[in-house]
This record gives C-alpha cells, sequence and structure tokens, in this order.
C-alpha cells in the first residue's frame, strides 16, 4: 500500500520524467501534461492496492505508455471525423468508393 506521504515523494521524484517520456512521444506540451496528471491520478487511485517496490517506476512508464496511445487514438479519431465533416456530398461518395475497392 502506498500513503500519501509516499504518493508525494514519487510524483516529485518522477514527474518530469515521465512528463519528458510522453513529450517525446507527443511532441505537444498541453497533451504531455494532460496525460501525466492522467497517469499520476490513476496512481493516487490505486495506490492503496500498489505495493512499493523496486517496479513503481516501470508502472510508470506502462501506464504512461497506454495513456499516450489511447490519446493518439483519441486524437486521430478526431482529427479524422473533422475531416469527415468537412467533405461535401460528392467527396465522402469518393471516400466511400475508396474504401470499397480496397
Amino acid at each position: 500500500m502506498i500513503e500519501n506521504e509516499i504518493f508525494e515523494m514519487i510524483l516529485e521524484k518522477y514527474y518530469d520524467e515521465i512528463l519528458l517520456y510522453c513529450l517525446s512521444i507527443l511532441g505537444d506540451n498541453q497533451s504531455a501534461e494532460d496525460c501525466v496528471q492522467e497517469v499520476f491520478l490513476l496512481l493516487y487511485q490505486k495506490r492503496k492496492k500498489l505495493y512499493l517496490s523496486a517496479v513503481i517506476r516501470s508502472w510508470l512508464y506502462k501506464t504512461a505508455a497506454n495513456i499516450v496511445k489511447r490519446h493518439l487514438k483519441n486524437a486521430e479519431n478526431t482529427a479524422f471525423q473533422s475531416k469527415l465533416k468537412k467533405l461535401d456530398h460528392s467527396g465522402l461518395c469518393q471516400l466511400f468508393v475508396m474504401i470499397k475497392n480496397k
């Protein structure tokens, strides 16, 4: 079980490291900050179920990787939806023909 004081120490020790990791993948400060906050929020929510060990750093990186992947997938879906909304009827027809012919 990770107590609140230990959580704060982990946050202080690893926040910048996990932020740099997320930033290196996303290339966007705001998105990286959002992902890191989600990582540490999850750690805080699970602190009573997790035990402090040498693997906490690995857990942080694995969790960050999963959150970043989800963020990228959501961003990709949002961008795709945005492009679909901008297409007119003939553009949509061409898109569907292209998909059908694949």
